[in-house]
């Protein structure tokens, strides 16, 4: 490095960081020079060179890391020290400044000490050239004596200093090595006899420290003895030689000289080696010049050609990019125009034979005509499922996040499938542990998807034995929460070589499966998409000829209410439960069930506990009995337990296939699956409650669905003649009056034309579509652009509702349209227009908008699944309960009761997102909200909203699934 003060060129475009660098750089005696651009820097580097370059990343047109590449290529420049400067303070960062060539990194934030040391330590690195001159620095060496007697100490000192030495005496051995460490010294002498750390010790120390500190240092060893083993000892601990301290003063003075020149003679041969290996790298760095001008033509060459592929391979990727995304454009307009071609048939099919089927028709032809509509509905589900995976594909599916009880989303799910069990004469068994019992945020719609697929495929597969459907929540760090499902069953089993497509589409176990048992082979597909948009996972294990388990796992959000795990009761604590159930799947979950709630538990087989019984061995407090053993033993054995047990309550188990109750001697009849709370009712007395007698209420008929809105003119604009034909004879046979568009102009003119009550609107029609008819009727103005306009559309993707709403329409029904869901939400639209005075001012427009909204997808999936006594049970229930809490609600309101209203918005939460009723549960989390700030203005204003929205909610539901 020259003696000059270094020069250093600074690459920045901020004029103030240059000059603040400039400042730093003054104040260590340093010059600079700026350029604004790596441009400028490339022209001046054609010049005298710096001593250093500072670069900036961020530069105008040519960043600092290509700059720094065109530095490092050229033969003049890449030997030059370069810092990269930079705005981020990142381990990335760092990493982009290195990886382009820089020496060092320091972010612009550093303090403004760092920059000067990492210049200084990079100047310190270039090689030395004056070999001459640091050769003749060590001819004035520099020696330490460690002795712990200072009279010796500095009789020793005067001799070596009078050699013209600069001598260090030190009287302890920690000391020398502290110095060493940090000091050079051309050679240190030890005393052999020394307290704390001893000769012998001390030379083993110092030689390490040499070692590591690569110097050269001699080591010599003094002593008052001729010990041949203490000098044998010195010199193996590292010491080069040694003097007594008996010798003559002289031969003392000679022996360090001798050791100095040869400190001084190594160190002389080092420079004169290192001269020649400078000549030698001159002369090849001569070659190597000659070598770097014919390369670097074939550098350039082959950098212009890599340039050119760069290029090449950056257009292929964009045109292979435009061509993707063109492909899933094309895809999701293909699964609109698949769906809409598809539906509008089947609206004409489905829509004519149930219009077919309000005839008088013979038994024959009846049947006949029910055999076409549970056809086209089957082809409806088969579309639907087609659809339902190239939505989950195309990621066209919106999770929802609501608070839900996790034990009776599978309760409810157990209950729609157990008729379909009892059908196939197999058993189904809910087994929820205690950690399942409570409340947690997630997508239940989903959820319950996924859970009634895997139950079908089980019953599916199982000719005898059951299926039983196992549940957990397991709580981990954090209070995260897991969902842990098992669908296990006693049926064919799975080849091994079968499971691991089995989650692909269109793929079951073997090709006569199909054949034997139906199904398209997307279920499990779909149910492998939608786990994984829950963040959860899916599997199966599975033995043939013995069963599969299905599990799958999901990630579940705590609620805000902390989980209470359910207790034993008091009043059934220490009574004894005699389970006369046969040896299966029912028995162990039911005894589990029973031990929770307090009970003892005693299982036997029939034989052996009546004779116990008889024997006056055992006297239970409740006998649980199945069916099948009464059917098998007899009625009688019913008698015969009650004329041994008179006070003892006898619980009868039955499959839920509608059969009567049990002989007279049974206090109360159980269906299965077994659930909690019916279970607790029996043993303290009463009837299950979900399958407690009620009457069921006939499905409404066209004319009861018309009288709300008998005589109302409406406006169809359709331009398929089926379609056309189909909703006409709908609506006129519900006493409404029709006038028909064949597009979207001519409803414009007709509604410019008269007044109407209401507008159907298909959406894609020729000339003007649905849309365009839409915004040009709102443009309108007054009554006649405010009219209700209802959208029906066959188009079933993802995203057409909003879209549809953004045009203006108010609501929307797809197609194939159900007769009474379609006449349902005539006849709401047409009352709420009739009393548009006070819902008005109650009613915000999107919750009105959106106050009648079913996931109809999953409510027409239970009713096909479901049988129906079962179901309109539980319909029932629901109906009658909702009813029963909007009316505490109002009378809450009215009281402005706190707590009651957020116990009844809460259930009406959970029980109104298990029947799909989504605009109930957003009006209820948002009166939770607004509870929870104490802000009762709006609690009392949503209050409204929901006593207004929730009936016609419930009438559509009604309707929707009995249709």
């Amino acid at each position: 490095m020259s003696t000059e003060a270094p020069h250093l060129l600074i690459v920045e475009d901020s004029p103030t960081q240059a000059l603040q660098m400039e400042i730093t750089l003054a104040a260590q005696g340093w010059t600079a020079e700026v350029c604004a651009t790596a441009e400028d820097a490339l022209e001046k580097l054609n010049g005298a060179l710096p001593d250093a370059l500072l670069v900036d990343y961020h530069l105008p047109r040519m960043s600092g890391d290509e700059f720094i590449r065109r530095v490092r290529l050229n033969v003049r420049t890449r030997q030059l020290p370069i810092i990269m400067l930079t705005d981020e303070v990142t381990a990335e960062a760092e990493f982009r400044g290195i990886e382009s060539g820089a020496d060092a990194y320091v972010p612009k934030s550093a303090d403004s000490d760092l920059l000067p040391a990492r210049i200084n330590a990079l100047l310190k690195r270039r090689p030395r050239a004056d070999f001459h001159a640091s050769a003749q620095a060590l001819r004035q060496c520099r020696l330490m004596i460690v002795d712990d007697s200072p009279t010796f100490l500095e009789f020793l000192r005067g001799i070596l200093e009078e050699e013209g030495h600069d001598v260090v005496p030190l009287l302890s051995g920690k000391d020398a090595l502290e110095r060493a460490e940090t000091e050079s010294f051309d050679c240190i002498i030890v005393d052999l006899n020394m307290p704390e750390i001893d000769g012998v010790e001390l030379c083993g120390r110092l030689d390490g420290v040499r070692r590591r500190r690569e110097e050269l240092f001699q080591i010599v060893m003094l002593t008052a003895s001729d010990s041949k083993t203490d000098l044998m000892r010195g010199l193996e601990a590292g010491a080069d030689d040694y003097v007594t301290k008996a010798n003559d003063i002289e031969i003392i003075k000679a022996r360090i000289r001798a050791l100095l020149r040869r400190k001084l003679l190594h160190e002389e041969n080092l420079r004169i080696s290192m001269e020649f290996r400078a000549k030698e790298r001159e002369l090849e760095r001569a070659h190597e010049d000659k070598r770097l001008v014919e390369a670097r033509a074939a550098l350039a060459d082959a950098l212009e050609k890599t340039n050119r592929e760069l290029t090449q391979a950056q257009v292929e990727l964009t045109r292979a990019k435009d061509q993707a995304e063109a492909a899933n454009r094309a895809k999701s307009e293909f699964l609109a125009n698949m769906s809409h071609e598809l539906r509008t048939p089947m609206n004409g099919i489905i829509g004519m034979n149930t219009l077919l089927l309000t005839t008088a028709l013979t038994p024959e032809q009846r049947h006949s005509a029910e055999l076409v509509g549970s056809s086209a509905k089957l082809l409806l589900s088969l579309l639907n499922d087609i659809l339902d995976i190239s939505k989950l594909e195309a990621n066209q599916v919106t999770l929802e996040h609501i608070e839900f009880d996790v034990a009776k989303l599978f309760e409810e799910t157990a209950l729609l499938m157990a008729p379909k069990a009892a059908e196939h004469g197999i058993e189904l068994v809910l087994d929820i542990d205690p950690s399942a019992r409570r409340t947690a945020v997630s997508d239940p719609t989903r959820i319950r998807q996924v859970v009634l697929n895997l139950i079908g495929n089980a019953i599916k597969f199982t000719a005898k034995g059951g299926v039983t459907v196992s549940v957990a929540v397991h709580e981990g760090a954090g209070g995260v929460l897991t969902l842990d499902t098992q669908v296990i069953d006693t049926g064919i089993g799975i080849p091994p070589d079968a499971v691991n497509r089995l989650f692909e589409k269109f793929v079951q176990a073997d090709s006569s499966v199909s054949r034997r048992f139906g199904g398209t082979g997307l279920g499990l597909a779909i149910c492998r998409e939608t786990v994984g948009l829950l963040g959860g996972r899916i599997g199966v294990e599975s033995t043939v000829g013995a069963g599969s388990t299905f599990w799958f796992t999901i990630a579940l959000t705590a609620a805000e209410e902390a989980a209470v795990h359910p207790a034993p009761l008091p009043d059934l604590a220490g009574k004894l439960a005699l389970l006369l159930v046969p040896e299966g799947i029912v028995r162990a979950p039911l005894a589990r069930e029973l031990s929770r709630l307090g009970l003892r538990v005693r299982v036997e087989e029939t034989d052996d506990g009546m004779a116990e019984i008889a024997a006056g061995l055992l006297s239970p407090d409740i006998v649980l009995l199945d069916l099948g053993v009464v059917a098998e033993a007899g009625a009688g054995v019913a008698q015969r337990l009650r004329g041994m047990l008179p006070r003892a309550r006898l619980i009868m188990l039955r499959s839920m296939t509608g059969v009567a109750a049990g002989p007279a001697a049974i206090n109360a009849t159980l269906d299965k699956p077994v659930l909690r709370q019916d279970l607790i009712a029996v043993l303290r007395g009463g009837q299950p409650v979900t399958v407690a007698e009620k009457p069921v209420p006939a499905p409404p008929t066209g004319a009861v669905v018309a009288l709300a809105g008998e005589g109302a003119r409406i406006l169809l604009a359709e331009d398929n003649y089926v379609n056309q034909q189909v909703a006409l004879h709908m609506l006129t046979g519900a006493g409404h009056r029709v006038d028909i568009a064949n597009h979207g102009g001519e409803a414009v003119a007709a509604l410019e034309a008269r007044d109407y009550d209401l507008v159907l609107m298909d959406v894609q029609m020729p000339v003007v579509d649905g849309l365009e008819a839409t915004r040009r009727i709102r443009a309108l103005g007054g009554p006649r652009g405010g009219i209700p306009i209802i959208a029906m559309t066959a188009n079933a993707m993802t995203g057409v509702e909003a879209e549809y709403r953004a045009a203006g329409m108010d609501d929307y029904i797809s197609k194939p349209v159900e007769y009474q869901e379609f006449l349902a939400k005539v006849r709401a639209w047409l009352d709420r227009r009739r009393a548009a005075g006070a819902a008005a001012a109650l009613a915000e427009p999107a919750v009105t908008v959106e106050a009648s909204d079913l996931d109809l997808t999953t409510v027409r999936q239970l009713r096909e699944m479901m049988g129906a006594a079962a179901f309109e049970r539980l319909l029932g229930q629901f109906l009658d309960n909702s009813r029963a809490r909007l009316d505490r609600i109002g009378k809450a309101l009215e009281a402005m009761d706190k707590a009651a209203l957020g116990r009844d918005v809460h259930d009406m939460i959970s029980t109104s997102g298990g029947f799909g009723c989504k605009a109930l549960v957003r009006l209820g989390r948002d009166m939770e909200q607004a509870l929870r700030e104490g802000d009762m203005e709006t609690v009392a204003r949503l209050g409204a909203q929901l006593r207004s929205v929730a009936p016609a909610t419930w009438d559509r539901l009604a309707v929707a699934i009995r249709a």
